[in-house]
């Protein structure tokens, strides 16, 4: 067989022959593999056999140097892979990245069977169509495309203005605790029971109204907002952050935010107010949250209902807060608000 490939390449494989190097120590012609993982239609001829070799020695952190991203940092996760990411389901946006790059997938994923057969000394040229496709289906066994691209597409991808409703430490949410309070929106006189009913949800997240500053922000915040009761009023967390911090993880977590920004919203109407309050704000995170969890982070353009940047054109920066992650959070991380 003609030798074909670079200098370089050819003393790269005599030394993995001889040392312990990436490749390892024993010659690839002398290697045995388990052909049946592959599933293989047709059985892969003895070349290339060996080239599927030099794609398993590689291992999976040497195939994540496949894949290496064309497009730049202007790539990025879209709009659903980051409320998929968001609610937990990181897999939905693994699946979405493969078909939307799939052309890239493929392409990549045959220019590293072409270099696993340059390190088996093996002409790819020479083989025929089952024995390439048998060789691209080692590379795409021994290496996750998708997953390795969502990572980079995650690093790549800008902080989100996120929303978050403030109603998982409590059996009522905060419109229900309002009706309870017997809050009647629109009148003037009803403003103090408004105040009470926002201020006791929220001591429930930590946040300390001994502070005169957290006080004034939510009577201006209750006096600014929604004029009507309805269902669509929600109490929610907005902050600007990075999607990694607030997505759920492996285990469970808590994020702590310091002097963070909350808002009242009417979802149905648009009408609402926000304020930034100051201490800290800690929010479970668990690591599978049901569908539909109000545990989980969503961004404030996929909010349902109206998104409060298109309500207000806020600066979205103007809500980046320091936040702080812990594994594993308390079960009694937010303790359970006192009834109005």
């Amino acid at each position: 067989m003609t030798e074909n490939i670079s200098a370089a390449a050819a003393n790269a494989r005599e030394t993995s022959r001889q040392t312990d190097g990436k490749f390892g120590t024993q010659p690839a012609a002398e290697a045995e593999i388990d052909l049946d993982a592959y599933e293989y239609e047709h059985a892969p001829s003895p070349e290339a056999a060996q080239a599927i070799k030099q794609v398993e020695a590689m291992g999976e952190s040497g195939s994540d140097q496949i894949w290496y991203f064309t497009g730049g940092p202007s790539e990025r996760l879209d709009d659903d892979e980051i409320n998929a990411v968001l609610a937990g389901n990181k897999f939905e946006a693994v699946d979405s990245i493969r078909d939307n790059y799939r052309e890239y997938i493929d392409a990549t994923q045959r220019e590293a069977a072409e270099a696993a057969c340059d390190e088996a000394d093996v002409e790819w040229d020479e083989l025929n169509w089952q024995d390439q496709q048998a060789i691209v289906q080692a590379v795409d066994s021994n290496s996750d495309a998708g997953y390795q691209l969502y990572k980079q597409l995650l690093s790549n991808t800008p902080s989100q203005l996120v929303r978050r409703r403030l109603d998982d430490h409590s059996k009522d949410d905060f419109t229900q605790r309002a009706y309870e309070a017997g809050v009647v929106w629109g009148n003037t006189a009803d403003y103090e029971v408004r105040e009470r009913a926002v201020v006791e949800h929220l001591t429930g997240y930590g946040i300390d109204f001994t502070d005169e500053r957290n006080r004034e922000a939510v009577a201006e915040k209750v006096a600014s907002g929604p004029h009507d009761l309805t269902d669509g009023v929600k109490l929610e967390l907005i902050s600007y952050n990075d999607v990694d911090d607030l997505a759920p993880d492996q285990e469970d977590k808590a994020v702590t935010f310091t002097d963070p920004h909350v808002l009242l919203i009417d979802t149905m109407s648009g009408s609402g107010a926000d304020a930034q309050l100051f201490g800290t704000m800690s929010v479970p995170v668990p690591a599978a949250p049901e569908e539909n969890d109000q545990t989980t982070f969503y961004t404030d353009s996929g909010a349902p209902g109206y998104g409060w940047d298109d309500v207000a054109g806020v600066h979205k920066p103007g809500y980046r807060t320091v936040v702080t992650v812990t594994v594993e959070p308390s079960e009694d991380l937010a303790e359970e608000p006192a009834s109005v």
